[in-house]
C-alpha cells in the first residue's frame, strides 16, 4: 500500500471495506446533522484485509486472529464492524469473478464475497455486562436501507436478520454458563 505495508494478494477484504463504507454508520454526524459513514484507519483497514486473506483455493488463510491493544484503541467499533459484516456482509468467499464487475470494484479473476448463509455470531465477554460495549454499538451502527434489505430487528442481547435466520448475541465466556 501507500504506506508500504505488505497486503494480502488474495482478499475478500477489498468487498468488506466497500460493504462497510455502504452500509454502517459512525457516531458522528455532518453539518446537517445526518451520520456519516463508518471510517476506519489505516491500520483497522489491513487487519480487515489480512482478516478475509485466502489462498488459491478460496480457504482462509488464517483460521485465528488476535488484535491486541490498549484501552481506547477502538477495538470494539472494530469489533461490531467485524460482527456486522459477518451477519450479513461478504464476508465468504463465493467463486471467482467470471468477468469485470465494476459496480463491486472487481475485475475478472478476483475474489467474490458473499454472506454467510446462516450466520450466528456471538459476543463473548466474562459477564453480560460486559459486552454492553460492543452491543450498544449496533443500535446506530446500520443505515436504514441495510436494516430494511436484511430485515434486521435489533434487540438488547439479540439481533435478528431475515425473519431469526441470523442472529448476533451476546454471551458470558463462563465456561459454566456457555456450552
Amino acid at each position: 500500500d501507500p504506506q508500504g505495508y505488505i497486503l494480502p494478494k488474495l482478499t475478500l477484504g477489498w468487498q468488506v471495506l466497500d460493504w462497510v463504507a455502504a452500509n454502517l454508520l459512525a457516531d458522528e454526524t455532518d453539518e446537517n446533522d445526518k451520520p456519516l459513514p463508518f471510517d476506519l484507519t489505516d491500520e483497522q483497514k489491513r487487519f480487515i484485509l489480512w482478516f478475509y486473506a485466502i489462498d488459491e483455493e478460496g480457504r482462509f488463510a488464517y483460521r485465528e486472529v488476535v488484535l491486541q491493544r490498549l484501552k481506547g484503541h477502538g477495538k470494539d467499533p472494530l469489533a461490531a464492524v467485524i460482527s456486522a459484516v459477518e451477519f450479513v456482509g461478504p464476508c465468504r468467499f463465493g467463486g471467482w469473478a467470471a468477468r469485470d464487475m465494476p459496480e463491486k470494484g472487481l475485475l475478472r479473476g478476483d475474489p467474490v464475497g458473499k454472506p454467510h448463509p446462516r450466520a450466528w455470531v456471538q459476543i463473548a465477554a466474562v459477564s453480560l455486562k460486559q459486552t454492553q460495549n460492543t452491543m450498544k454499538l449496533f443500535r446506530g451502527l446500520f443505515t436504514d436501507a441495510c436494516i430494511a434489505e436484511h430485515g434486521i430487528d435489533i434487540g438488547k442481547e439479540t439481533i435478528y436478520a431475515y425473519a431469526g435466520q441470523k442472529a448476533i448475541e451476546a454471551v458470558t465466556s463462563s465456561p459454566k454458563a456457555l456450552e
